[in-house]
């Protein structure tokens, strides 16, 4: 399991029409986030059920990578904010909100972050959420 939570490489495995995920572990990853599991906390939901978050993304190569979507696995999930391109040894943020509104219990929520065609890194947004 870790080695799908690992990250972004450049790999073959596909064409680039393909939209299957390209994983591998995070030795040979290219887009790298310290963190990929972003837990919240335990929150409540008295007032705005609304929460920010950030991830830093890091690319590890020689060379440009261009991150061409990011998907997430709830409409809850909003991403405002990410970098069309992360240039060698550059990093940026992609940021965005979540929803609990109506939620209750253990939240996790994934984003999928494309890059290179057919590559992809996922991260998760994670919360506990106190009635």
């Amino acid at each position: 399991m870790s080695l799908l939570l690992a990250g972004c490489v450049q790999q073959g495995g596909g064409s680039p029409s393909d939209d299957r995920p390209v994983l591998a572990d995070s030795v040979n990853s290219v887009l790298y986030a310290p963190v990929k599991r972003l837990n919240l906390g335990t929150v409540t939901t008295d007032g705005s059920a609304t929460r920010r978050f950030g991830f830093m993304l890091y690319n590890r190569s020689d060379k440009a990578v261009s991150i061409n979507r990011a998907d997430v696995s709830c409409g809850c999930v909003v991403v405002e904010q990410y970098p069309d391109i992360i240039f060698a040894g550059d990093s940026a943020e992609l940021s965005g909100t979540i929803d609990l509104t109506n939620q209750h219990g253990h939240v996790s929520k994934a984003i999928y972050v494309w890059c290179n065609r057919s590559d992809v890194l996922l991260l998760r947004v994670m919360c506990d959420i106190k009635d």
